[in-house]
């Protein structure tokens, strides 16, 4: 599992270094923002923060939780051949205690500008945010793989309240004895 990781994260390094090169500067705390303008020219934006901007960028590119993260993989980084791809700068890099205000600021500046905004928030990593849109979180792979296992046990424990009925089948031993609490488990409804 770790080995996975560490190939992606290598991987993941290689596309990035065309668009910010880790160094002792890009290790540092600061504001970033990824901009695309799209087919119709519409701009879009996304400012963060971070503790540690080269590590953020990566786990952005690595991540599949936020808009921007999902967003990068589809739409991959501006090229020649991809002009409608996001393209990445470090706006400025301050102190952690500066991070919150700083992104704030920038935020509302672009959004000023008629940018469209994938932030969710209006920034902030404190008690303060306000979100910008209403937004519904995307649910990824393994939330619908859950989602899938709850609607199916539900549709079961109906079918079994309904219209059947569970035993041990043949002659009992500890593993169908286990294997009948395990299913009368699965029936109970939570």
């Amino acid at each position: 599992m770790k080995d996975g990781y560490y190939n992606k994260r290598f991987v993941a390094k290689k596309i990035l270094n065309s668009i910010i090169q880790e160094t002792r500067q890009t290790h540092q705390s600061g504001i970033y923002i990824f901009e695309r303008t799209d087919e119709d020219g519409i701009i879009w934006f996304y400012v963060g923060q971070a503790v540690d901007v080269y590590e953020r960028t990566l786990n952005h590119y690595l991540g599949y939780t936020q808009r921007i993260d999902i967003s990068l993989k589809k739409r991959k980084f501006k090229s020649n051949d991809n002009p409608h791809g996001w393209t990445f700068n470090i706006l400025e890099y301050c102190n952690n205690n500066e991070l919150n205000e700083k992104e704030r600021v920038y935020i509302l500046e672009n959004m000023r500008l008629g940018k469209q905004s994938y932030n969710v928030t209006s920034g902030s990593q404190g008690n303060d945010k306000t979100a910008t849109k209403e937004y519904k979180e995307q649910k990824g792979y393994r939330q619908g793989l859950a989602n899938g296992y709850e609607k199916a046990r539900k549709d079961v424990i109906n079918l079994f309240k309904k219209n059947l009925t569970y035993a041990i089948n043949g002659q009992t031993n500890k593993l169908k004895e286990r294997a009948y609490q395990k299913f009368s488990a699965f029936l109970t409804d939570n």
